[in-house]
């Protein structure tokens, strides 16, 4: 099921959020801790998967020609 541009624009939000969230997080933290690979991978995991699924409802959408 096509999402409504509203919820797409909702979701777009949250997406943001996250991201500054996470930038946030980081420049909060130590340096040697912030820029350690694994505590990095893991933000660099989640904000890179919510893009790309937010960017494959965006493109459904756009192929179902709901947005």
């Amino acid at each position: 099921m096509a999402k409504t541009r509203e919820q797409l624009e909702k979701d777009v939000g949250a997406a943001i959020k996250l991201i500054l969230t996470e930038v946030e997080d980081a420049s909060l933290e130590e340096p040697l801790v912030a820029c350690h690979p694994v505590a990095y991978d893991e933000r660099r995991r989640r904000v890179v998967r919510r893009v790309w699924q937010l960017y494959k409802e965006v493109l459904a959408n756009a192929a179902s020609g709901e947005v």
